[in-house]
């Protein structure tokens, strides 16, 4: 999910001529990949290869001029930017964060926008001149309550309990020099038992997730299906 929203807001950013279309290996699959090559052949971005499609050598130079300060210490997203060889560095912010219950994009949105203003506000450590700043914020958000990260094991498997066998929504918010997108999806667990609940706390960190959970990390165990973005 956060893949697509950076892959979207790297692609607009480069429509205004300042960075790169990024057309990652699983998206040739998703409906509007060819509209996003049309736009990047118009740009002389993309070439038509016969083993299928690949960025022509403007497009790799481009990318390997592209900065960006990562204004976050997510692990994952650290990760995303470096399989799309994305040059970045590392800049954790200490912005408050907000919660409205009643009003989870807002939410994400703003915390967004705080964790990259600080970068852009200030002469952040580790920033560069000229590097765009990235940040993002991802909640779920079931009846009414915002799960955010959770502080210790047991609140972990409390959250997982309350979203067994529902349907919950993930809000991802991601901004780019002061730009925000925010994309959502719908998720619906499995029917967790307690025994299923220890063994994926067991493999997977889930104090690092909003939720208690990653749908990329052993996300077959608890998750039954998904749409969205």
């Amino acid at each position: 999910k956060v893949s697509k929203v950076i892959f979207d807001v790297a692609r607009d950013v480069e429509r205004s001529n300042s960075q790169i279309v990024f057309l990652p290996e699983d998206f040739k699959k998703k409906e509007g990949f060819k509209l996003s090559v049309r736009r990047a052949a118009e740009l002389g971005l993309y070439r038509q290869s016969y083993c299928g499609c690949e960025f022509s050598k403007q497009a790799r130079e481009k990318r390997e001029k592209m900065k960006i300060t990562l204004a976050s210490g997510s692990p994952r997203r650290a990760k995303i930017l470096e399989q799309y060889g994305v040059d970045f560095e590392i800049v954790k912010t200490d912005a408050p964060e907000v919660s409205y219950p009643h009003d989870p994009e807002r939410t994400v949105r703003e915390n967004a926008l705080a964790k990259g203003q600080v970068v852009l506000n200030t002469e952040a450590q580790g920033h560069r001149e000229g590097a765009g700043v990235l940040s993002a914020d991802t909640i779920v958000w079931f009846d009414g309550k915002i799960y955010g990260k959770p502080k210790d094991l047991d609140e972990a498997k409390a959250y997982l309990r309350e979203l067994s066998g529902n349907v919950h929504t993930v809000f991802t918010g991601v901004a780019y020099n002061g730009e925000v997108k925010v994309v959502k999806s719908d998720v619906k667990f499995r029917e967790l038992s307690d025994a299923m609940i220890d063994e994926y706390v067991a493999r997977v960190k889930p104090t690092d997730r909003a939720g208690a959970y990653d749908i990329d990390e052993s996300g077959d165990l608890i998750v039954e299906s998904y749409t969205g973005s």
